[in-house]
């Protein structure tokens, strides 16, 4: 039987201790609805006193044809890169695929989310020339 790359999901696989998500939901996708969402989770940090580690931002598609102020996109990931907390968005049409390449698509996103965490995602030694 062939082992699914992210069959552990994202925290085994990575070995994250404390992982603790929490979801702030926007009411529509719009730049100022995204804003909210944002808002609200940085007010959650200083109201439990803690730093996120990670922001997991979905997005649409669509959003990447929105200029400025106007894409959630843009907005979300300043926002959150200004409190220095890294991001990693994803477009909610990579994950809307079928089950058995679900796996491919989360391995990616783990991995570039790990990057992101400061992990060294693999190491390649050489000899020197």
């Amino acid at each position: 039987m062939k082992r699914q790359p992210f069959a552990k999901g994202f925290i085994h696989k990575y070995a994250l201790d404390g992982a603790e998500p929490e979801f702030f939901l926007t009411e529509d996708n719009t730049a100022e609805a995204y804003n909210r969402a944002v808002r609200q989770a940085l007010a959650h940090q200083t109201r439990k006193n803690f730093k996120w580690d990670l922001a997991l931002v979905q997005i649409d598609e669509a959003f990447h044809q929105l200029y400025g102020d106007n894409n959630p996109y843009l907005t979300t990931k300043a926002t959150f890169l200004a409190e220095q907390i890294p991001v990693q968005e994803f477009q909610i049409e990579t994950v809307d695929v079928p089950d058995r390449s679900l796996c491919y698509v989360l391995n990616t996103m783990g991995l570039a989310t790990y990057a992101k965490l400061g992990g060294i995602p693999w190491l390649i030694k050489a000899n020197p020339t």
